[in-house]
């Protein structure tokens, strides 16, 4: 899968300031690879502690820059 680029109030993984994973972040704007993989350090998330997919999509979800 090619390079994804979300608005960081995206709901999903790769847009969480938690999420522990490889991307890119510049202004409002993350990019990532949509076949990424890092590990939730959200304690409010239901996959806290556990790897996940860039996509996976979250209620619990941090903006980054908040």
């Amino acid at each position: 899968m090619a390079d994804v680029t979300v608005r960081f109030d995206e709901k999903s993984c790769g847009a969480c300031a938690l999420w522990e994973g490889p991307r890119k972040i510049c202004g409002c704007d993350v990019t990532y690879n949509g076949l990424s993989t890092g590990r939730c350090n959200n304690p409010d998330s239901p996959a806290y502690g556990r790897a996940v997919k860039v996509i996976f999509y979250c209620f619990a979800k941090k903006d980054i820059g908040r």
